[in-house]
């Protein structure tokens, strides 16, 4: 098996545009080539059998026109259509505008003259039952890569402790972009007048809070945040707030569930923690073999459609919490945080199905 790109840089790239549908494969999170471990080469030097992949970024649904399937070497686009590429429409990151391509692909994917069947998709999001989205056409492969991406960081199991007077709240928030910045604005600006119990970063125009200094400067320079040692967050609070990337609403929508890298990183560290984020992430979470926390507070808002009156019960649920013993009620319940941290570590990459059939494909 060998994996194929269009020149020596690993790149398979397309469109300029800002609003785009592909872009490098240079694998933001986790290059796929790394870890599906097969050899690569460039395109003008493929013989017989090969792997192509194109990572999607979809910034929005409504706004993207072009459809850059048809942009494909038409090269790749005959040789999928003979069975001598396996093409991957590499989905897995989210979608921050919500909606769900994956029943949009075979369309675009007929327009540009390649056959649907001949593809593969891998995803990461979930429906509305929390079960991985599928396609009807295109045989889908499911993918934590938020997880996996967690997994990777090379953080020493700790053991759980808490400083003397740790901060009740833990929250970190990142993200310039306007999409996500929405909610975390909007939720830090609700509990600004509890900031005292919070260890806290943002910087929204508004706001402009560093819990860590060093570490800011890291992600800063490149986001280069594998190797840091973040066992302090876990010592320095008791309970890590996680704003995540995007707070869809999935009653009566398209929208997908995902699960991103903040939330594995405080399940690693073995801190309880609230979820601001999509509908029925909990859930999600679950379903994943984790527990949550609904024996310590109440976890109702996950079930909440609107995504103010979700934020609105994590607030409600802030001012709860910073009345009790966050350091007791946390150290009196150490066997979940034990159990979460066992099942994120020994959960296991779906890639293996893909890699699988890959190799049934090749051999046959």
């Amino acid at each position: 098996m060998i994996i194929a790109f269009k020149n020596k840089s690993l790149r398979n790239f397309y469109s300029k545009k800002e609003n785009r549908l592909f872009s490098d494969v240079s694998d933001h999170w986790i290059p796929l080539h790394k870890e599906l471990g097969y050899p690569v080469t460039t395109l003008d030097k493929v013989k017989g059998k090969y792997i192509y992949y194109d990572n999607v970024r979809k910034y929005s649904h409504d706004i993207i026109q072009n459809n850059e399937f048809k942009l494909l070497p038409d090269k790749v686009k005959d040789d999928i259509n003979n069975d001598k590429c396996f093409y991957i429409i590499n989905d897995s990151e989210i979608d921050l505008s919500g909606g769900n391509w994956i029943d949009t692909y075979p369309l675009l994917l007929n327009e540009a003259g390649i056959k649907p069947n001949k593809c593969k998709i891998l995803i990461s999001k979930y429906n509305i039952l929390c079960e991985p989205y599928k396609s009807n056409v295109i045989k889908t492969y499911h993918w934590d890569i938020f997880e996996k991406y967690v997994q990777n960081h090379n953080q020493p199991e700790i053991v759980k402790v808490l400083d003397d007077n740790p901060k009740k709240f833990l929250c970190l928030n990142r993200s310039h972009s306007n999409t996500i910045a929405k909610s975390k604005s909007m939720f830090m600006y609700k509990v600004m007048p509890m900031i005292e119990d919070f260890n806290a970063s943002i910087n929204n125009g508004v706001y402009d809070l560093v819990y860590d200094v060093k570490f800011k400067q890291r992600i800063d320079n490149g986001f280069a945040s594998k190797d840091n040692d973040l066992s302090y967050w876990s010592r320095e609070n008791c309970i890590n707030i996680v704003t995540e990337s995007v707070c869809h609403s999935i009653d009566n929508t398209n929208n997908g569930i995902n699960i991103t890298e903040k939330t594995y990183k405080a399940i690693m560290l073995k801190m309880p923690f609230i979820l601001v984020g999509t509908q029925y992430s909990l859930k999600v979470l679950k379903q994943q073999g984790y527990k949550t926390f609904n024996n310590l507070w109440d976890e109702s808002y996950d079930n909440i459609y609107n995504f103010d009156d979700r934020i609105n019960a994590v607030v409600e649920l802030v001012k709860e919490l910073r009345t009790k013993n966050l350091k007791k009620l946390v150290l009196d319940n150490l066997d979940i945080l034990e159990y979460n941290y066992n099942n994120f570590i020994n959960r296991k990459s779906k890639l293996k199905d893909l890699k699988k059939d890959i190799e049934k494909w090749f051999n046959s």
